[in-house]
Order: C-alpha cells, then sequence, then structure tokens
C-alpha cells in the first residue's frame, strides 16, 4: 500500500510541468497542463477567481450551512477559515473554497508541525509539499494521500494577509481521469482586485 501511495504522489508531482527561468527561486513560476474545455466560467469568491472543473454542482444552501458551521467552529482547524463555497461531484470529488482570516501572513506557520498535523488529520502516512508561482502569486500546495482519496490542498497568496485555501479531494480510484481538470482548475487560481 505505502508503494502506491509514493507511486500515485510521484505521479501527480510528475505531471506538474514545472518550468522555470529562476530555478533557485524560492517560488518559481510553474507550468500546468491544461485544457480549458474541462472547465466552467470563472467564478468569483472574495477576491479569488478560480474556475470549477466541469461537472461540479455547488453544495445545496442547508447542507452548506450545517457543513459552514462545523468547519469554521473546528477546534482542530490550524487557521481561523471564512468557508466560501462548497463544490462536489457525483463521482464522490469535493472541492472547499476558504478564505484565511489571520492579520498577518501565514506563510511561516506552513512548517513541519502544520505538515504534521495535516498527515494526522487525513490518516495519512505521508504529504509533499511544494512552493510555487500561479498567475505571479505565491502558493504552498500539499498533495495527501490515503486509503480513500488524494488531496490537494492549495494556500494561495501566502505571503500576503489576504490568503485563500483551496481543497481538492478526490477519490483514490478516479484521480487519474480527474488529474487534468484539477491541474487545469489550478492554473486558473487568481486575486482580483
Amino acid at each position: 500500500m505505502r508503494i502506491f501511495i509514493l507511486l500515485v504522489t510521484f505521479l501527480a508531482l510528475q505531471s506538474l510541468n514545472c518550468g522555470t527561468n529562476d530555478s533557485g527561486s524560492e517560488f518559481p513560476k510553474l507550468v500546468f497542463r491544461q485544457d480549458m474545455t474541462l472547465l466552467s466560467s470563472p467564478n468569483a469568491f472574495d477576491k479569488l477567481s478560480l474556475s470549477i472543473p466541469m461537472g461540479f454542482e455547488k453544495l445545496s444552501p442547508d447542507k452548506y450551512l450545517s457543513i459552514e458551521k462545523k468547519f469554521e467552529t473546528e477546534d482542530d482547524n490550524y487557521f481561523k477559515l471564512d468557508l466560501l463555497s462548497i463544490y462536489q461531484h457525483s463521482d464522490g470529488q469535493v472541492i472547499f473554497i476558504s478564505k484565511i482570516v489571520e492579520t498577518k501572513p501565514i506563510y511561516q506557520a506552513l512548517n513541519n508541525d502544520y505538515e504534521l498535523g495535516l498527515i494526522e488529520t487525513l490518516n495519512a502516512s505521508d504529504t509533499n509539499k511544494g512552493r510555487f508561482l500561479i498567475n505571479n502569486n505565491e502558493a504552498v500546495q500539499y498533495i495527501t494521500t490515503n486509503d480513500r482519496f488524494v488531496n490537494y490542498r492549495l494556500f494561495y497568496n501566502v505571503k500576503s494577509s489576504n490568503c485563500y485555501l483551496i481543497d481538492y479531494f478526490v477519490p483514490k480510484q478516479t484521480f487519474s481521469n480527474f488529474q487534468l481538470s484539477l491541474e487545469t482548475s489550478i492554473s486558473t487560481i487568481s486575486i482580483k482586485n
């Protein structure tokens, strides 16, 4: 099982075509595979713009409110969050879009303690951390796999107090079918002034 998890993680990292002119940069510019036909039109969430993959539906208001209440009051949250939206797909994929509600940038807090907490929370054996630019804003991504799903957790605009968290949860059995949509969606993330 561990070999499978490592293989999925390795393939996920390999499929992201990292291209940069400054290989020594803390946040290199990442070039994603893209197929824009797999996405909906861009949506605004506070000052965040993001295109959601096709086939996803916004969670119904009653389900959203019950999750939002639990999500935002959870004592185990590492950061204070404002849940902006939730999308789900009939194949089991879920996307959570949140704003980090902190008075200062969270970048320094994304450390080993955070990683260990993420591994424990998701009942995984490991997580892979990456740092890169998406549309000229700093992002930190964790790819974590457990027995049931793959989680792409993306902190966007991490060196600003206007930071967002996008969580993509994908069942392991459908991950390879969804990966291009996920990467294309990530490539559309930007901050709107």
